[in-house]
């Protein structure tokens, strides 16, 4: 049903033509953009709906077939701006409806239209519901408008469905699949052209080098691949990736970053580009021509570079965290000990305590030997933290977080 030759041509130089266009449309997708309408009773009485003025035109015609074949495609191309390819014998419960309606019952032959009379009546047509096809002029402005959309998103369905938004924009009628393909093939030809010459010209040996090794070494890309887990389920090993991870395109990172300043590309195209790498296989991106896949391997690495500084932050303010709760714990733990233990030495305290107000004890006593007799009352280390606690009234909790 495509007006395009080439979609359905045996010539090999259309065919050649079909490989080296872009798969950008599933076949049933093709077909519902560009299948004849089949009607109900209801939308035959809205799309065939002729007003008198129409309905004189239609008259005027010279040939019952080509009255037909005018009031078929007017109705067809008002319920999708698509100038379909069909025969009358295709189509007769449409004509039995439109003989009843219009025609006094009266049918046409089963013939189909000379080429120029098809044309002239399909032009008629289009006149009269103020459309037009696509012209060289038409072609231009469309390249152009796609050629700014694919510095935005580069998505060969994404410029599609802008191509098709002009057409609906300028009242154009859809033309062939084929003319869609080369149009959106050529874009991103171009697109793709700018994008190869900013960075063979701008990429070092020695970059080209590390990106190529990291594609060819599937551990190594495996290695940088992304981490599937929250931040807070960092084992030490995953935490070890992470930070070789960073460790490998920390040297990467700033030719990266320049390298896209200087191509322009939108966040949008950046993500779309990255995640060819995510979700295509190694194969596959080898097999991309060298600096398409560069790009895509360049985008994916600057976005994985920024999510490994930000999960390697995340991890160490909640491992930091996790080590503040500890100390705090433990401090509070300590604290515990401590009173405890104080209160079960304060009655060896006591003792000390008269050591100085025992009258039996003579004032020629020398200190050495109160202290032995002290400390054969309560530890050393015991009699600190008793008189700590006396001194203080209570214990320092951060003295002890930092321990």
């Amino acid at each position: 049903m495509l007006t395009s030759s080439c979609y359905t041509s045996d010539n090999p130089q259309c065919q050649q033509q079909k490989k080296q266009r872009l798969q950008i449309l599933k076949a049933d997708e093709i077909d519902a953009l560009y299948c004849l309408p089949t009607f109900n009773q209801t939308e035959r009485e809205e799309y065939f709906a002729l007003d008198d003025k129409l309905l004189r035109y239609v008259r005027s015609l010279s040939r019952l077939e080509t009255q037909y074949y005018f009031v078929l495609y007017l109705g067809y191309f008002r319920a999708k701006p698509v100038v379909p390819q069909f025969h009358l014998t295709q189509v007769r419960s449409d004509i039995q409806y439109l003989s009843q309606r219009y025609f006094l019952g009266k049918k046409p032959q089963q013939v189909s239209l000379a080429k120029a009379t098809k044309s002239r009546v399909i032009s008629q047509v289009l006149a009269q519901l103020e459309f037009s096809t696509l012209t060289p002029k038409h072609s231009a402005a469309l390249q152009s408008r796609l050629f700014d959309v694919a510095t935005i998103y580069s998505d060969p369905r994404y410029l599609l469905d802008e191509a098709l938004a002009f057409f609906s924009q300028q009242r154009i009628a859809l033309p062939g699949y084929s003319t869609l393909q080369s149009l959106v093939t050529t874009v991103l030809s171009s697109e793709r052209q700018r994008i190869e010459d900013i960075m063979s010209k701008n990429l070092s040996v020695e970059a080209v080098q590390a990106l190529q090794s990291i594609m060819e070494n599937k551990g190594e890309l495996s290695n940088l691949s992304e981490y599937r887990g929250s931040a807070r389920g960092f084992a030490s090993s995953e935490l070890e990736r992470e930070l070789n991870t960073h460790q490998t395109l920390q040297r990467l990172y700033p030719t990266l970053k320049a390298l896209l300043s200087l191509l322009q590309l939108s966040r949008g195209n950046m993500i779309y580009y990255a995640s060819l790498v995510k979700h295509r296989s190694l194969y596959k991106l080898r097999r991309t021509p060298k600096w398409q896949g560069l790009l895509y391997l360049v985008c994916y690495l600057y976005f994985r570079y920024r999510e490994n500084n930000d999960r390697l932050v995340t991890a160490f303010c909640y491992r930091v965290e996790k080590h503040r709760e500890a100390a705090k714990a433990y401090a509070r733990q300590r604290v515990a000990d401590d009173l405890e233990a104080v209160r079960t030495k304060l009655k060896e305290a006591g003792s000390i305590l008269r050591l100085f107000t025992d009258h039996d004890i003579e004032d020629s006593l020398s200190l050495g030997e109160v202290r032995k007799r002290a400390f054969s009352l309560l530890e050393a280390a015991d009699l600190d933290r008793v008189s700590q606690h006396l001194c203080q009234n209570e214990l320092d909790l951060r003295d002890y977080q930092w321990q």
